[in-house]
């Protein structure tokens, strides 16, 4: 069997705000139900998460939208049991013309919506493939239309990491240098998919830096004093049992920051258990305009993982399996298997810009419960919370993760 490797990286730098979904036609149909790309991916999103957060302790970023984009790229030279089980990993039972038709208006939207406010969001797709391999006409055909990565010719053979990294690297600014060590890449691979996603945004009301300063955080028992940023002012807001949301804008007004902050300090595990695609989205249309008094600490770390064992635990396992993959649809050969699936990302959040929010669908009733006339309410993020950052207008998930340890880098 002949070897398939999937890259998916992503930066974050800088911050976001509402959402709705793609329009009709890019709909499709999961279980009987209607669900949006959007939907798909943001239950993919929540699933992705949960293995994470099960799987490791301490802080966690990931990219939601460059990791789902990646396995569609896999599983559009998938056939059979192999392209069954991406479609249902990824929540899609739409085929892949109609996933990619899907992902292209939407990735259009994503385009025009990360253009605004003077940000920056550039994602990018790519096809590796092996010099003198004949690939499939429709499976190239597809990635190059709809994904935006035509086919680039490579010599495996010849240490093709360097060639990788350095497109990489391009299209994350400089900011992920090396996904791949040298020699990761073995003589009988075939093609690599890599993904990348970069953003970089400042926030619609910046935080004053004479305000900075140090403050207790208490990632366990044991507080620890963390640069911590404070400002007072109408920001989107919810409360419902057991936690409170808090969306910080991005210039634009287009991409958001969601913060979800338990009300206990160690109230992390109990929210994130109760995560789901259907709660995100009800506790993000509960979000109003709130007097409040921000305290948030500045936060910087990555991920750089192999996600096999994650993606495996979500059903794709006949991708990996050498003697029972079939990408047939890619090079007409029923000889390449997924090796691994490589993961990279980023996160900086300071003064100028970027954080994010979790939501539950059983307290609706405290939409009408808040005064909001007695005064600013206080949102204190002096404990383990979660992040989202998202575009309002479609509601794509970019980034997702927690911060349990401002202090911690990596």
């Amino acid at each position: 069997m002949r070897h398939l490797l999937l890259i998916s990286s992503a930066l974050l730098a800088g911050a976001c705000q509402k959402a709705n979904g793609v329009p009709a036609h890019d709909t499709l149909s999961v279980g009987g139900a209607p669900l949006t790309l959007v939907q798909a991916n943001s239950a993919f999103a929540v699933a992705v998460y949960g293995e994470l957060a099960r799987a490791r302790t301490g802080n966690l970023v990931f990219s939601p939208f460059s990791l789902s984009a990646g396995l569609e790229l896999a599983s559009a030279g998938a056939v059979g049991a192999t392209a069954h089980e991406f479609a249902k990993a990824l929540f899609l039972q739409g085929s892949a013309p109609v996933t990619a038709t899907a992902f292209a208006a939407l990735d259009s939207q994503l385009r025009r919506d990360g253009a605004k406010g003077d940000n920056q969001l550039f994602a990018a797709n790519a096809l590796f493939g092996q010099r003198g391999v004949a690939f499939q006409a429709p499976f190239t055909g597809l990635l190059s239309r709809d994904y935006g990565a035509p086919l680039q010719e490579v010599d495996f053979q010849a240490h093709a990491e360097g060639a990788i990294n350095s497109w990489v690297s391009g299209h994350t600014n400089g900011q992920i240098p090396e996904i791949l060590a040298p020699g990761a890449l073995e003589s009988s691979t075939r093609a690599v998919l890599a993904t990348a996603l970069y953003f970089h945004g400042r926030w619609a009301r910046a935080f004053d830096r004479s305000r900075t300063g140090d403050a207790f955080f208490y990632p366990g028992l044991s507080p620890k004093r963390v640069p911590t940023m404070h400002a007072t002012a109408s920001y989107p807001y919810a409360h419902v049992e057991g936690f409170a949301v808090l969306e910080l804008p991005y210039l634009g007004g287009t991409l958001a920051l969601d913060l979800v902050l338990p009300d206990a300090r160690d109230g992390l595990r109990a929210v994130e258990s109760s995560l789901s695609r259907e709660r995100l989205a009800i506790v993000f249309d509960m979000l109003r305009g709130t007097e409040a008094e921000v305290s948030i600490p500045r936060f910087a770390f990555a991920l750089h993982r192999e996600l096999t064992a994650p993606l495996r635990a979500l059903g794709i396992t006949l991708a990996f399996d050498s003697h029972a993959a079939n990408f047939s649809a890619m090079d007409g050969e029923d000889d390449l298997f997924l090796e691994s699936v490589v993961h990279a990302a980023r996160i900086e959040v300071d003064e100028e810009g970027t954080t994010a929010s979790a939501a539950t669908v059983v307290h609706m009733g405290t939409r009408s419960l808040s005064d909001f006339s007695a005064g600013p309410i206080e949102f204190t993020a002096d404990h383990p919370f979660l992040f989202v950052l998202r575009d309002l207008p479609t509601g794509e998930i970019l980034f997702l993760g927690r911060v349990e340890d401002p202090a911690a880098h990596d």
